[in-house]
């Protein structure tokens, strides 16, 4: 007598493999989540975002600048983006302000930096970083020009001259190109620099746009 393959018992054991896979799946999604939740409350014992924001803004010597940079942190989107934690990748989680200070902190002295660009170069690295977390587009530079013009009126010709031209919100022809060009690749290395050690937000790529003539 020929012996017929057990297809039901076949059937069964690739039903039980599948079965297992999917609770692993189901097991290690659940482990990541309970991973991320802890992290978070490990951060948020740590950190508040909104006294970040706080210091960021003090730490602006000049009142004018210290200005544009509290217009643009009070608009409701930027705010909910630099204090909302990343929803993945619980290895190295910070509020996106913490990349954004590592950011203005890069030690422009080290660079051929002009002593009174220095402060404005520092605030536009910070106007980029919000820039980079709507969206990096033409639509986010606008957005956030718009928000910035009631403090940028107020500033001396010359501040508001050099953060215009850096933001790529001046005239061309009233530019000074190569030194522009230089002074915009040191904002970009320091939002860089701040990316190595810590992950991107969650509505955008700190320091991750390379267009807009930046």
């Amino acid at each position: 007598m020929t012996t017929q393959p057990d297809h039901d018992n076949n059937h069964s054991g690739n039903t039980g493999k599948a079965a297992d896979s999917n609770m692993s799946a189901k097991a290690a999604k659940s482990l990541k989540k309970v991973q991320r939740d802890r992290a978070h409350k490990r951060l948020r014992r740590r950190v508040n975002p909104h006294d970040l924001m706080a210091q960021t803004i003090n730490d602006v010597g000049d009142s004018g600048l210290r200005k544009v940079v509290e217009e643009c942190f009070r608009a409701t989107e930027i705010r909910q983006t630099l204090t909302t934690l990343p929803s993945e990748r619980p290895q190295k989680i910070v509020y996106p302000i913490e990349q954004l200070r590592r950011a203005a902190s890069y030690p422009w002295s080290l660079e051929v930096v002009r002593p009174h660009e220095a402060e404005v170069l520092k605030v536009c690295t910070l106007l980029l970083g919000c820039q980079d977390l709507l969206g990096g587009t033409a639509s986010a530079s606008e957005q956030l020009r718009a928000i910035a013009r009631p403090a940028l009126c107020k500033l001396g010709s010359g501040q508001s001259k050099l953060l215009r031209q850096l933001m790529g919100w001046g005239n061309f022809d009233e530019q000074d190109h190569d030194h522009c060009l230089a002074m915009r690749a040191l904002m970009r290395r320091g939002l860089q620099a701040s990316c190595r050690s810590a992950q991107p937000g969650p509505t955008g790529n700190l320091g991750g746009h390379a267009g807009m003539g930046y």
